[in-house]
């Protein structure tokens, strides 16, 4: 899907009542940092091509975070690797408000806004897997019930 990355932040900014877009793109790029970094390798190669070109390297773990496997390759994993932190709600607001230097609140509303628009931009199975693998509590954000 094409979009411009100055289209996708004027959405942002409009869902997450942003002054600026530089407010959007700091909440997208908390947002996808955060998701990108327990997302399996195929499932963020797939959401990022919902995404603006320039977004894709912000859906890729930092350098010290161990690689994920396929959803399909055997032996993957079904949640964070071993030994780390499991993404819950809670932890994933976390993470995106110390990335965006916010509030539990403006965590939240980050994230509503920067999920939701992608849930409208992207496939809705790609959504629904990526929900399969987080724990329950994120459909939320993407606007979606959680699964059942």
């Amino acid at each position: 899907m094409d979009m411009s990355l100055e289209a996708l932040l004027e959405q942002i900014r409009e869902r997450g009542n942003y002054r600026t877009l530089q407010e959007a793109a700091g909440a997208t790029q908390a947002v996808l940092e955060t998701l990108g970094a327990h997302l399996v390798d195929e499932d963020r190669a797939r959401l990022a091509t919902f995404l603006p070109q320039l977004c894709a390297p912000l859906l890729t773990p930092a350098p010290s975070a161990p690689p994920r496997p396929s959803s399909t390759a055997p032996g993957a994993m079904k949640g964070p690797p071993p030994g780390s932190e499991p993404l819950t709600f809670q932890v994933f607001l976390d993470k995106v408000g110390t990335r965006h230097g916010g509030s539990p609140e403006t965590a939240r509303r980050d994230a509503d806004a920067v999920l939701s628009v992608i849930a409208e931009r992207a496939d809705d199975k790609l959504i629904r897997r990526i929900l399969d693998w987080l724990p329950p509590g994120h459909a939320a954000l993407f606007g979606l019930p959680e699964p059942g």
